[in-house]
């Protein structure tokens, strides 16, 4: 190439980072749709449903319950045509405790709203109660008489296979939390086993659906089980199949709601789920199965329906720890969490919190960005030679030219220039983004947390796009006030760095975005503080990470 000639913007270089950059933003995209699916579900949309106010039992009669097992998770479990209603309202909880199989319908909490203004609502289906009981191998589930004991227990009763099923519930609405036990007396060997059961009504998915719309919430199966853990979607379009021996904690969660149980037996369950595709209800079962059918059985397990809020589902039980997905980032993102409730508890503004957070991750990386910025001025100061050394092999072949890199390498090597100094920095604060990203998506103390002025839920993309924009103008200025030792045509490649990386995060949580810029804005500070800095560049060490 001639002096005069201008290099093509379009050479091979340029296009492999276009390339790139595609094959990042698709393989975002890809994870997206793998770990946050669009697929429907949703306590949030349900309607609440009006209970008897005085809190008597009401008969129920539901003509359509013998094609209930055409939703039914578990093949022939078929709720009796008739059931009773038992009304408990105490604190943020408010339910129905049914007859069939003693499970709970319309778990309404009280605390929350859905984005349109609606009452959270759990186990919302007419014909499948969430944490019913059923025994194996009969089909139905069991239909109990249900006795008030005091404000918070209920006892309730039933017959099957000439034994007598003990049902009690003992509700701890500050926990959202049930400690549970069934006892079995008197069986016979026609009785195989006990089943308790996770139920909750899927909704059909909304007609249209833009890029810049939320994720629609979905259902998800959590299951622990000989201390691992299984996470399974619940896909509308097609069949789930699930079975996983030795369960100790199942649950069934959507995005910041869950029912849970912890089973705290001397026997351990299986865990079984079985949803045909179209399903209207997700549904799975603990089965407890003893080899041999002892003539007394108890089963004890601890039951949740309520929020996912990670100290809440701890202190509930150990177990319930996974239940909130945090993803592969978990050991940042719990202490992130627990640092933002730290801050909210002075400042009382969830967005002014992320803003804080921001600066004390930007303030711990400042060593690396100094290490950074006088290792980049070295590399300027090495620039003139490396370019002479690239001079006197351009003409060389490929072999000749590793030796090129050897000489190149060796000439930092001397002057201890680390020619990834400036990644580092990005590097460490990258687990940061995608742990406050799972902070974001997956706390119940951040949902529908508000900010000012035209933001109202962080956890929700900018309305207006203002903080996307906003970020990449920062971005734009950054990059513009930086030394970079880029040749001209990399450097023309990250000059759309910033309108790529707006349009990346105009869907994102607005709290994401809100950090993403306050960091920024910070990088832009901090390398007009640099600037000032006119000694000449000196040997720089090297950092220990």
């Amino acid at each position: 190439m001639s002096q005069n000639e201008k290099p093509s913007f379009l050479d091979r270089g340029t296009i492999l980072a276009f390339i790139v950059i595609i094959a990042f933003w698709f393989g975002w995209t890809k994870w997206m749709e793998k770990n946050y699916p669009h697929t429907p579900a949703t306590a949030e949309q349900a309607a609440p449903v009006v209970n008897n106010p005085d809190g008597k039992a009401v008969a129920k009669t539901d003509p359509a319950a013998p094609t209930a097992a055409k939703d039914a998770a578990v093949v022939g479990n078929v709720a009796p045509a008739t059931e009773t209603l038992t009304h408990y309202a105490q604190g943020s909880w408010e339910l129905d405790i049914s007859s069939v199989g003693m499970g709970l319908k319309n778990i309404q909490l009280k605390d929350y709203t859905s984005r349109d203004g609606k009452t959270i609502q759990l186990a919302g289906d007419e014909k499948d109660p969430s944490f019913a009981t059923r025994v194996a191998p009969y089909t139905d589930a069991l239909n109990f008489a249900i006795e008030k004991k005091s404000d918070d227990t209920y006892v309730g009763t039933a017959q099957a296979a000439g034994a007598t099923i003990t049902k009690t519930m003992k509700f701890n609405p500050a926990t959202y939390s049930i400690e549970t036990s069934v006892v079995v007396t008197g069986a016979t060997p026609a009785l195989k086993g006990i089943a308790t059961r996770l139920s909750d009504l899927m909704t059909e998915p909304p007609k249209k659906q833009s890029f810049f719309d939320p994720t629609p919430d979905f259902h998800a199966w959590y299951i622990l089980h000989e201390g691992s853990n299984r996470r399974e979607t619940v896909h509308r379009d097609s069949d789930n199949n699930y079975d996983q021996a030795n369960a100790s904690v199942a649950s069934l969660s959507v995005h910041y709601f869950t029912q849970a149980i912890a089973d705290k037996s001397s026997i351990r369950p299986k865990f079984i789920s079985k949803i045909p595709s179209g399903a209207n209800v997700a549904t799975g079962e603990l089965i407890y199965e003893p080899a041999t059918m002892p003539d007394s059985l108890k089963i004890d397990y601890t039951a949740y329906a309520g929020p996912k809020s990670y100290s809440t589902l701890v202190a509930v039980d150990p177990g319930f720890a996974g239940v909130v997905d945090y993803g592969m980032f978990s050991v940042i993102a719990r202490p992130i969490l627990w640092l933002l409730k730290f801050l909210h508890q002075y400042i009382a503004n969830w967005g002014l919190a992320i803003i804080v957070l921001t600066i004390i991750v930007r303030l711990i990386v400042l060593p690396f960005n100094v290490y950074s910025y006088k290792s980049m001025k070295v590399m300027q100061k090495l620039q003139p030679q490396m370019n002479a050394i690239r001079e006197r092999y351009k003409d060389k072949s490929n072999e000749e030219k590793l030796q090129m890199n050897s000489e190149i390498m060796k000439l930092m090597k001397e002057h201890k220039a680390n020619p990834l100094g400036g990644c580092l920095p990005m590097l460490l604060q990258l687990p940061v983004f995608i742990a406050l990203y799972a902070v974001l998506g997956q706390s119940i103390e951040l949902y529908q947390a508000p900010f000012g002025l035209w933001i109202h839920d962080l956890s929700i993309r900018d309305p207006w796009f203002v903080t996307p924009v906003l970020m990449g103008i920062t971005m734009f200025i950054q990059q513009k006030i930086t030394p970079s030792t880029m040749d001209p045509q990399q450097a023309k490649i990250m000059m759309w760095m910033p309108v790529i990386f707006a349009v990346f995060m105009v869907s994102l949580p607005a709290g994401l975005t809100l950090y993403i810029f306050v960091s920024t804005l910070f990088g832009i500070i901090q390398q007009l503080v640099f600037m000032r800095d006119r000694k000449p560049a000196g040997n720089v060490q090297a950092a220990k990470a």
